[in-house]
């Protein structure tokens, strides 16, 4: 420090001086050093005094760096059971590696998430979200925020528990259907509805198709929905709309059918005698009927008067329970009346039982006529060539007008007698009986202004007396019912006064009963008896009333073939699944690792899924087979198929339990009760087949040997060698050509016979369908119509035109024996067509 004091240097500048410099030199290094500081925070943000390739080469750095721009779908909430997609976007470029990090009730685990082409997006699926649970995204060392997953259910039904409170009259008692939402009851029944949810709701109704709703009471904090009970009076078909509390619906709303059915009056047959008569005043008439209710029959009885008097009620048994028949039978002395010919006896049957007020009910089978002939009377075979001149004076003759007016009178009494047994339509329909009776008095008149016999004039007096009384009666009975009694028997007595004036000697001649068959109908059904024994009917074709029959039988006979198909649906479905129950639960036994075991669980929930569908087609048989007309036939199977029915449902629950070995035992033994089931009504039915094969058998031999006699006839006529000519005019050249032109018609119908028994046994009888089918397409083939309709046009064809009938061959070498029932589809399974 001296020495610096004593140079030169020092003297030249001052030692302040110097000082001020290190200052200042201090204070640009300090300032240097924050600048660098801040240059090196911000990397891009760049001075005028950078160089071109040091700025290139900062930016190239900051894009090698990764940032996460955006997790999708962060805070959120998805449904229980759904999958739930998780999404990384990154900006610049994607990271090296990202994963996924869950923390849950369960712990914490990592999910690699995988980047798809070539954006900056790394993604990963949850399948299944039953849990909530936390979520964030890891990558390059850095992590994104925690973001919340939330859980929620929609509200579903679970379960549905109906109970069901018959009516008394029923005499059935009450019952519980678990897990149903198809039922079938009688008007009057009392249901009540319990409702098992996956969770508690806020609000729960019924809504109908006419957007008329049913509120149901619903339980705080418990999954439950009740519907008091509801007194059914008609079908109702209702969607189950629920509610929770944050106001989410149901996705799906599940319908409740409930089919109604109203308790029908007791259903007579009358079986004997058939239709009206004409008895002896010394006859003993048996009188019988078939008599069955729904729900219960109670007393049931016959009803008679003569000649429009008071009623005499003969009752013939006491109360039966329902779907059973009863048969009422009473023989009636008439000699013990001291009834006298020309008499009237009107007489029905009545049952009763219980309304669905509760109160007894009255039904009535149809009035019928019982006329007392004289003991002698005297039927001649006309001669029938004077048949023409013969009805030309009927025509004209006052038996012809009394005819007409027994037959109009005899209409109004029936008429009259409908009203009786069905007064709702009293005051639609007594107008027109007043019209009718009116018009029948006016045509009573104008005979009673023509005739001229003196003892016939007293009964055309007595005819119009009673009439005018009639149509009085019937006036005032437009206004109250009551006076339809007083008015049926003005009508009957009319209608006795009537068959006075009828004559006492017929003459019938086989050819007037074909070409006057309307004329003399009236006549012929009083006297049939007698006809009988003169053997004048002649002997009428009986196939198309037998078609007739058995059109009647087809709506029956095609309600039990959709009854068998389902059953035959359901029995398969019903064993494919116990076939894969057997197999989840080898595989249960036999699964090592959690995934495989939940796996197997995932097929188990789908199994249980389709037992309920079976259960819901099962009652949707049920309700098919508790319709009125099938309840009496079918109650058998009803029985069974709600045994049935308890099975399947118990195996449904232990599914749901993990109890696999009893629900495969509970669903094998629905199973063989379904196959049970099915192979009986395909007996029954198989036993309607071989009916109507029978019939065809019968049928097609009748065409076959006519067909051999058309042939002979055709060959005789050929060896006259007379020339066509002469045969177009000839009587024998046309019974030809009619013959031909009836085969063919037969034919027609035997083939629509056949065709209807295809269509029909598809389902019962396969084999037996398969056969037919290739039988009705080799006849129609050979056109075995057409070629008979050219031969009865042309005469051309002969015997070629009728032998060609692959039909008629087929059928008469299968049914060359008479089998009875199964043994002739056996037979039809055995043999050969062809």
């Amino acid at each position: 420090k001296a020495a610096y004091e004593q140079s030169q240097f020092c003297k030249v500048i001052p030692r302040s001086k110097l000082l001020a410099l290190q200052a200042a030199l201090t204070l640009l290094f300090l300032m240097t050093c924050v600048c660098l500081g801040k240059l090196h925070q911000l990397p891009h943000a760049t001075t005028n005094a950078q160089a071109p390739g040091q700025e290139e080469s900062v930016t190239e750095e900051i894009a090698r760096q990764a940032q996460l721009d955006q997790v999708e779908p962060g805070n959120t909430e998805v449904e229980r059971g759904t999958p739930l997609a998780v999404l990384a976007h990154f900006t610049h470029q994607a990271p090296d590696h990202a994963a996924l990090v869950i923390r849950g009730p369960q712990g914490t685990r990592r999910i690699d998430l995988t980047k798809n082409l070539d954006d900056p997006i790394f993604g990963a699926t949850l399948p299944i979200v039953n849990q909530a649970f936390s979520y964030h995204v890891e990558y390059d060392g850095e992590q994104s925020e925690s973001y919340q997953v939330n859980v929620f259910e929609f509200p579903t039904l679970d379960r549905a528990d109906a109970a069901l409170e018959y009516p008394n009259y029923t005499r059935l008692p009450s019952r519980t259907v678990e897990d149903t939402r198809r039922l079938s009851a009688v008007e009057g029944t009392q249901l009540s509805y319990r409702f098992h949810l996956n969770k508690p709701v806020q609000s729960a109704r019924l809504v109908g198709p006419d957007d008329q709703s049913i509120d149901l009471k619903v339980h705080a904090g418990q999954p439950l929905a009740e519907l008091p009970p509801l007194a059914l009076t008609q079908t109702q078909s209702w969607k189950l709309e629920l509610t929770d509390a944050a106001g989410r619906q149901n996705k799906i709303a599940p319908r409740i059918e409930v089919s109604v059915y109203a308790n029908k009056p007791p259903v007579i047959h009358v079986s004997n005698p058939h239709g009206d008569q004409q008895v002896s005043p010394l006859e003993e008439v048996d009188y019988a009927a078939e008599i069955e209710d729904d729900f219960g029959l109670g007393r049931y009885g016959l009803t008679y008067n003569i000649n429009g008097g008071e009623m005499q009620e003969i009752p013939l048994g006491q109360p039966a329970p329902g779907n059973t028949k009863a048969f009422a039978r009473h023989l009636l002395a008439l000699e013990t009346l001291e009834v006298e010919p020309d008499q009237l006896i009107n007489w029905f049957f009545w049952a009763e039982d219980t309304g669905p007020d509760g109160q007894p009910r009255r039904a009535y089978s149809d009035m019928f006529f019982a006329e007392i002939r004289p003991f002698e009377q005297i039927f001649r075979q006309g001669d029938p060539s004077q048949q023409q001149q013969q009805q030309q004076q009927q025509q004209q003759s006052p038996n012809q007008q009394t005819e007409e007016l027994i037959k109009l009178q005899k209409q109004i009494i029936n008429a009259t007698w409908k009203l009786r047994r069905q007064p709702a339509t009293l005051a639609k329909d007594a107008p027109v009986l007043v019209e009718g009776q009116t018009e029948t008095l006016t045509k009573a008149r104008v005979l009673l202004d023509k005739s001229s016999d003196e003892k016939a004039t007293e009964h055309i007096k007595a005819v119009v007396a009673h009439m005018e009384r009639a149509v009085n009666q019937l006036t005032e009975a437009t206004q109250e019912a009551a006076s339809l009694m007083p008015a049926l028997a003005a009508e009957q007595a009319a209608y006795q006064s009537l068959l006075r004036l009828q004559a006492h000697e017929f003459q019938v001649s086989q050819q007037q009963q074909q070409q006057s068959n309307q004329q003399q109908q009236q006549s012929n059904q009083r006297a049939q008896s007698q006809l009988d024994q003169l053997d004048l009917r002649k002997q009428e074709d009986r196939y198309e009333t037998e078609r007739q029959a058995r059109k009647l039988e087809e709506p029956k006979q095609r309600e039990q073939l959709q009854v068998l198909s389902r059953l035959r649906d359901l029995a398969q479905r019903q064993q494919d699944l116990n076939e894969k129950l057997k197999e989840l639960e080898s595989a249960l036994r036999a699964a090592e690792t959690a995934k495989a075991k939940e796996e197997i669980e995932r097929q188990l929930k789908r199994l249980r899924e389709e037992q309920r569908q079976n259960l819901a087609d099962l009652d949707e048989l049920n309700q098919r087979m508790e319709k009125p007309e099938n309840r009496a036939e079918m109650q058998p199977q009803r029985q069974q198929l709600e045994q049935t029915r308890q099975q399947m449902n118990e195996a449904a629950e232990q599914m749901q339990k993990g109890q696999l070995s009893q629900a495969i035992s509970n669903s094998t033994r629905a199973q063989k009760d379904l196959q049970e089931m099915r192979d009986d009504l395909r007996e029954k039915t198989s036993n309607q087949f071989a009916e109507e094969m029978r019939t065809m058998r019968r049928d097609a031999r009748e065409l076959s040997e006519k067909q051999k006699e058309l042939s002979n006839k055709l060959d005789q006529t050929e060896k006259k060698n007379e020339p066509r000519k002469s045969l177009t005019g000839t009587d024998n050249q046309k019974e030809i050509t009619k013959e031909l032109n009836d085969q063919q018609k037969k034919l027609e119908n035997l083939l629509e016979d056949m065709k209807n028994v295809v269509e029909k046994s598809e389902i019962a009888e396969p084999l037996l369908n398969r056969k037919l089918y290739e039988t009705f397409r080799e006849a129609h083939q050979d056109q075995a119509d057409k070629s008979l309709k050219a031969a009865a046009t042309l005469l051309e064809q002969k015997e070629d035109a009728l032998r060609n009938n692959q039909l008629l061959r087929t059928l008469d070498e299968i049914m060359d024996k008479d089998p009875d029932k199964q043994k002739l589809i056996d037979q039809l399974r055995q043999r050969d067509f062809r």
